[in-house]
């Protein structure tokens, strides 16, 4: 295994505006406890000597 790929409760794809509310480490309102997971997810895949995390920062808006 190469990578440890990573997701949360309550995550949807539904739709640009959904995922803006609900993926990854960008929402403010989950972001403390997602932090906190992500911090065990980190150990377990030390502990299973994988050098990789895999996650969905959150919705990035487009520039311009």
């Amino acid at each position: 295994m190469t990578c440890v790929f990573s997701g949360f409760d309550g995550e949807s794809y539904a739709s640009i505006p959904i995922t803006a509310q609900t993926v990854g480490l960008v929402p403010e309102g989950t972001r403390a406890a997602r932090l906190k997971e992500m911090k065990e997810i980190s150990d377990f895949t030390k502990a299973i000597d994988v050098e990789a995390i895999g996650l969905h920062i959150g919705f990035v808006p487009p520039t311009g």
